[in-house]
């Protein structure tokens, strides 16, 4: 147990984004799991090790500027021809 968890400070050195701890640790997880249910080893070493969460962030938005210039798009005849009227509402509505 604590061999692993010097690994996984030694791989947190090396490796430091939290996506790559924790593919570490599910590694870990799959090497020991069948090793386990074989009955090859006693207890699972790496069953108490903790899987590194990722922040949350949230996603970025248009500003109401960006906004506003790109629902104007859609009324630009100069982009494409138009062959039916409400093809610049539809557009509108879609974005």
């Amino acid at each position: 147990m604590t061999r692993l968890r010097a690994f996984l400070a030694s791989e947190r050195n090396t490796r430091p984004a939290v996506s790559s701890q924790a593919r570490t640790t599910a590694a870990l997880n799959c090497f020991f799991r069948p090793l386990i249910e074989e009955e090859r080893l006693l207890r699972d070493s790496a069953l108490p090790l903790r899987t590194p969460k990722k922040p949350e962030v949230l996603p970025d938005v248009l500003t109401m500027r960006e906004l506003e210039r790109l629902l104007g798009q859609t009324s630009r005849t100069d982009v494409w021809e138009r062959h039916f009227a409400g093809k610049p509402e539809r557009d509108r509505l879609l974005l």
